[in-house]
């Protein structure tokens, strides 16, 4: 299978599984992995477009700490020469580059969750890509794996007076339910077409 044969059958997963929100492809991934300006410019761009209207507010009842938190679940795929695999299936978060009462948080102006951080360490990934495929070091695998689709989720009936933090949360929790259901899909879908690199 191809890229767009991945980009495809995920897509069509994704719409099967949760009919909530459109998928969206993000090509070029590894340009706003490295660069912070077009990392935010594509942070408003899904906001206004794909995201809004779907945030959990966090802070509630404390204006000075009210913030919104988005959800998604991504997949990711690597392309050489030669090949083409869905490197990951997952979920991530980020948060409203504002609060509530329109203070601006600098912290989040162009974090937009883990789909959009480089490989920086070993980690079950890494050791998936550097198995299969003709990647040598954690830069090959940032340069290849260069395509992703995002699926927005609908987290905007969870309010709480809970702040950031490392708890899992109700939000987390949803995503995490259709990741898994989105993965298992794909894994019976491609069984001897392709190969998911992450399948956890």
């Amino acid at each position: 299978m191809n890229k767009d044969e991945y980009i495809a059958e995920v897509e069509k997963s994704m719409r099967k599984i949760y009919n909530y929100s459109e998928p969206v492809v993000v090509n070029h991934l590894n340009d706003y992995v490295l660069d912070k300006r077009s990392k935010s410019a594509l942070k408003d761009l899904l906001i206004d477009k794909y995201f809004n209207g779907k945030a959990a507010i966090f802070g509630k009842g404390q204006p000075e700490k009210k913030q919104k938190n988005f959800q998604y679940v991504f997949v990711s795929i690597y392309e050489d020469s030669e090949y083409a695999y869905i490197a990951v299936v997952g979920k991530s978060s980020f948060w409203n580059k504002k609060l509530e009462n329109g203070v601006v948080d600098s912290r989040e102006s162009n974090c937009l969750g883990d789909l959009f951080k480089p490989y920086t360490k070993k980690s079950k990934t890494v050791e998936c890509v550097l198995k299969n495929t003709k990647c040598n070091t954690l830069d090959d695998i940032n340069a290849k794996i260069i395509t992703a689709v995002i699926l927005p989720i609908d987290v905007h009936n969870y309010q709480t007076k809970r702040l950031k933090g490392k708890h899992k949360t109700k939000p987390d929790l949803k995503a995490e339910k259709y990741e898994n259901k989105i993965r298992d899909d794909l894994l019976s879908k491609i069984k001897g077409k392709g190969l998911i690199l992450n399948i956890k």
